[in-house]
């Protein structure tokens, strides 16, 4: 690790930093000092159009990370401990020629700040896997080699950390921006590798997804564990298998041994309810945690009646087929709808619906079909605030069943207008789901957070 130390003495004797690079980061810096007293400490960057803002509370040792940075890009700093004022520049490198650069095209005010998105050439070994953050300019603003050969690998962030997990290969973990691990998640209570979904719940718990062996009358097929983890050890403390389902008679047996039956792809988790996504039977379960029992199925043959906002009948075409990427908010489900096996057309979509759970009615308030795209797998779709959608065209790049390239949309509910899109250049770049980070959440950007 290379140091770079400043110290200036005007007159009297000021605090000496190092300023160090981030191993595996050439985004970030992290701003180190020791001093005889307990001091805060504020640091502040400008370079390249950025004006980023770092604080740290009162001690004696900082190291403060300074991350979000733009790569070859000189940054002219200060760090403040009380009256001290010390200033001092760094340079950034070049990112790494692995990483894609993507591409942005606006026709509105699309929302300033930062996207979270995993990438990966395809799904065979070697796919490169990795988590990165653009901000929503196109320009890379933080990155994570992620080891194995993950495809469908989830990423979320949570208080400056990042969550993830998934892909058949890794399990949920949290790391620091700096790329420290904070808790890894031991083995699912199945034994088998997770797969789609890696979540980090406001209690604390780390939440996972893993394929298990369900039977009945001697056949045996792939169904799906979820599981809780302490985020302090990683140790599993809850877990729903989809066996309880089977038994219950709310999920079907297998059609043949070593079925893939229920394909889950999503889960949603709160303190008495799991909802889960099942992408070969265009359904949502809702579970009660308390006694493992499925409360309602929604989606084609399930429990709903599906309406349009006047209260008329849809048709099962106006459902989700083959979905993923869900967010369930109070009464309003948002789907990315794939249309794997939809009647008539093969065409993707984002749907909104709002649930009435006690009348067991659907109403379908909104859809996006965009510009007739199709992908049969992968994808998300996220409700930014009541009139704005974000949605993850995802592609897969060593699948022949769709075209991409991924693309990441954010779309104006009321018109329709695709405001803003960031483009990834090839078909080989895979992405599987994406989050819009707000400006003011992340990194202390003025550039994307108006003081």
């Amino acid at each position: 690790m290379r140091l770079l130390p400043w110290l200036l003495a005007l007159g009297c004797a000021r605090p000496a930093f190092e300023v160090r690079e981030v191993p595996d980061l050439v985004l970030a810096r992290v701003v180190a000092t020791h001093l005889d007293e307990d001091q805060p400490l504020t640091v502040r960057c400008v370079g390249g159009g950025d004006d980023l803002t770092r604080a740290a509370p009162a001690s004696a040792d900082h190291e403060l990370l300074v991350a979000g940075l733009q790569a070859d890009t000189t940054y002219a700093c200060t760090a403040e401990l009380g009256r001290s004022v010390t200033a001092f520049e760094f340079h950034t490198e070049e990112a790494p020629a692995s990483i894609p650069t993507v591409s942005v095209t606006t026709s509105g005010d699309g929302s300033p700040g930062y996207v979270l998105v995993n990438h990966s050439l395809g799904r065979s070994n070697g796919n490169d896997p990795k988590i990165l953050i653009y901000d929503t300019d196109g320009a890379l603003r933080w990155y994570h080699h992620v080891a194995g050969s993950p495809t469908d690998l989830d990423a979320q962030i949570v208080d400056d950390r990042v969550v993830y997990g998934g892909g058949y290969d890794t399990r949920p973990r949290v790391i620091e921006l700096d790329g420290d691990e904070v808790v890894e998640a031991k083995a699912s209570s199945s034994g088998s590798a997770h797969h789609h979904h890696a979540e980090l719940l406001r209690s604390g718990e780390l939440v996972g997804m893993a394929g298990a062996k369900n039977e009945a009358g001697g056949v045996g097929w792939d169904g799906f564990v979820v599981d809780l983890y302490d985020g302090g050890d990683g140790a599993v403390t809850w877990t729903w298998n989809s066996q309880a389902a089977v038994d219950q008679g709310a999920l079907p047996v297998a059609e043949a041994a070593g079925d893939d039956a229920y394909h889950a792809n999503w889960v949603q988790v709160t303190a008495t309810s799991l909802f889960v996504n099942l992408r070969q039977l265009h359904r949502v379960l809702k579970v009660d945690r308390a006694n493992g029992q499925v409360v309602w199925s929604l989606g084609v043959g399930g429990d709903f009646a599906l309406v349009d906002p006047d209260g008329a009948p849809l048709p099962d075409d106006e459902w989700f087929y083959g979905a993923h990427g869900l967010d369930l908010i109070d009464d309003t489900l948002i789907v990315y709808d794939n249309g794997w096996s939809r009647p008539g057309a093969d065409t993707s979509r984002a749907v909104v619906y709002t649930l009435d759970e006690d009348a067991r009615v659907a109403t379908r308030t909104w859809s996006w079909w965009g510009d007739g795209w199709y992908e049969p797998i992968w994808g998300d779709a996220d409700l930014l605030g009541d009139d704005r959608v974000w949605v993850t065209q995802a592609h897969c790049g060593d699948c022949d069943i769709s075209g991409g390239p991924s693309a990441i949309v954010e779309v104006e509910r009321a018109t329709g207008e695709a405001v803003w899109t960031l483009t990834f250049p090839r078909a080989e770049d895979s992405v599987y789901r994406s989050a819009y980070v707000d400006g003011c959440a992340l990194f202390g950007n003025t550039r994307f957070c108006a003081p």
